[in-house]
């Protein structure tokens, strides 16, 4: 792995841990220490070490790290919707073992099978990926200087949605 590519994964990871409480992933403790090692290796020792830290995100909720071509947003933002959708995943979660009246009346879109939700995680799930991808096009919608419902704004580490009026 070169050195710009180890960089700018380097920084999404550091952006992502520094933006979420990672205290109950107790693997993630090795990645500062991977990341610290990969800073000073050769390309070969990088892409090894990058497979440690892989190893590491398995079974962490929204994980900075992706499969396939990735997020094409600056690190920085990435990790802000990151943060964002995965504190609302919680709240959503908290929310639905809290209320038998979510549980029981709360209904899928029909297009994505309709009824209720199963568990928890379904619907926390649900509804994170709809603001994902509100938060991810409104930040493109901002950057591009295009019209659109919502823009997102990057504040202090969170993402904000900003209604914009359009009709």
């Amino acid at each position: 792995m070169d050195e710009n590519t180890w960089n700018m994964k380097k920084t999404q990871i550091e952006e992502w841990m520094s933006a979420n409480d990672i205290a109950k992933y107790p693997a993630l403790s090795a990645v500062s220490g991977l990341l610290a090692a990969g800073s000073v290796s050769d390309e070969a020792t990088k892409e090894n070490l990058y497979a440690a830290i892989r190893n590491c995100f398995k079974g962490v909720d929204n994980s900075p790290l992706r499969k396939g071509r990735g997020s094409n947003l600056p690190a920085d933002v990435e990790a802000a919707i990151s943060a964002e959708v995965s504190a609302l995943r919680n709240d959503l979660l908290t929310c639905w073992e809290a209320s038998p009246s979510i549980q029981n009346n709360i209904m899928q879109h029909g297009r994505s099978g309709g009824g209720t939700f199963g568990s928890g995680s379904d619907y926390a799930d649900y509804h994170a990926k709809i603001v994902r991808k509100r938060l991810v096009d409104g930040y493109k919608a901002a950057q591009e200087g295009k019209e659109a419902d919502y823009h997102t704004v990057i504040t202090d580490g969170a993402a904000i949605t900003v209604h914009q009026g359009v009709a």
